[in-house]
């Protein structure tokens, strides 16, 4: 246990909290702040014990959770699931969080920030929306695409797989795509015509 760090990482949530009004979560340190929320993790063993150790408590924490999001077509859709029956009401906490996450983050969370900083794993996305891109698009935002929409070059494209490959030891499938990639499948079938096609470009062409 080092004292100096402590006090450095007490300092930096205290200053993200005056910032930001509200107690900061690890994702908002990844946007707005100044260290890796690791550092606080390996540091005090928890998240919520490093925000002990600064002063804030964890019911503060979950009753701000949501604070931040303005959209209010965005709130209109989440009040009419919660007007809904068990499944709804799951739709709006699942949309939420991804919201959460994108305020936090200044940008569409992807599959692994997700896994990293949210409240659920990626299983129930996968269960109710076709692909990741469908999700954030459910929550009113633009999925990560190099910022060109759906226009996403071939090269970036036979990248992701590359990427993917790299990241699994092996030749991805669609399901790793869509549980791990940061495009859905509609460009690699516009551009390849076909999954196997696609994976034969990225990962056999010098």
């Amino acid at each position: 246990m080092s004292k100096d760090l402590r006090s450095v990482l007490r300092s930096e949530l205290q200053r993200l909290e005056r910032e930001l009004g509200r107690v900061p979560t690890r994702a908002a340190m990844v946007g707005k702040g100044g260290h890796d929320p690791a550092q606080f993790i390996d540091e005090y063993g928890s998240w919520e014990a490093a925000l002990e150790d600064a002063g804030f408590s964890a019911e503060r924490l979950e009753a701000e959770r949501y604070h931040g999001i303005t959209d209010e077509a965005f709130r209109l859709q989440i009040d009419e699931l919660f007007d809904g029956d068990s499944e709804d009401q799951f739709r709006a906490e699942l949309l939420l969080e991804l919201r959460r996450l994108a305020v936090n983050l200044e940008k569409s969370p992807s599959v692994s920030e997700l896994s990293s900083y949210g409240q659920y794993s990626r299983s129930p996305y996968r269960d109710r929306w076709d692909s990741w891109s469908d999700a954030i698009r459910a929550a009113g935002l633009e999925p990560n695409t190099g910022g060109q929409g759906n226009a996403v070059g071939r090269s970036e494209l036979k990248d992701e797989i590359r990427r993917l490959a790299d990241e699994l030891d092996r030749q991805p499938t669609q399901r790793d795509l869509r549980e791990r990639g940061r495009f859905s499948r509609t460009p690699y079938y516009r551009e390849f015509g076909t999954w196997a096609k696609a994976c034969k470009a990225a990962l056999d062409e010098p």
